[in-house]
């Protein structure tokens, strides 16, 4: 059983994660609006099928690559709220609790394999996270005012 998944998942230069990557920046499509809108969501679209093929065959999964099997969906218009929320933390850095930074760094680490835009549960957990982030920053900006 261990030998079948290491073969699955791949190692040395075969390792899945990259050969997927690769697949799904370069390989799935020609098109020019690849690059700004994804190839969109896989049940509706022409891409669907290529997607299909993708995953039975060659077993690759958007999941496995984080924020770029998310921006193979929705293109660079689709994960410019994600990059909007890297700058607004970084901006706003001096005025963010610890906890908050250290939560931050953690998820730029795993934003490569486990991306929370991937899973509805993860993009509520984003919006919570932004939410009392907002909070925060106001607290702190406001205290430091006062002083």
């Amino acid at each position: 059983m261990n030998e079948q998944s290491i073969e699955a998942q791949g190692e040395g230069e075969d390792f899945i994660r990259f050969l997927a990557l690769d697949y799904y920046l370069f390989k799935f499509s020609d098109s020019p609006l690849y690059f700004w809108l994804g190839s969109g969501i896989p049940s509706i679209s022409e891409l669907g099928r290529v997607n299909t093929y993708a995953m039975d065959v060659l077993k690759f999964y958007r999941a496995d690559i984080g924020i770029f099997g998310y921006y193979s969906l929705f293109g660079i218009i689709g994960t410019l709220p994600f990059i909007f929320y890297i700058w607004k933390f970084l901006k706003n850095w001096n005025y963010i609790d610890l906890w908050f930074k250290l939560f931050f760094i953690m998820k730029l680490i795993l934003i490569v394999f486990d991306f929370w835009g991937n899973w509805n549960v993860g993009m509520m957990a984003y919006v919570i996270f932004l939410y009392m982030l907002e909070l925060n920053i106001q607290k702190n900006k406001g205290q430091r005012v006062k002083t």
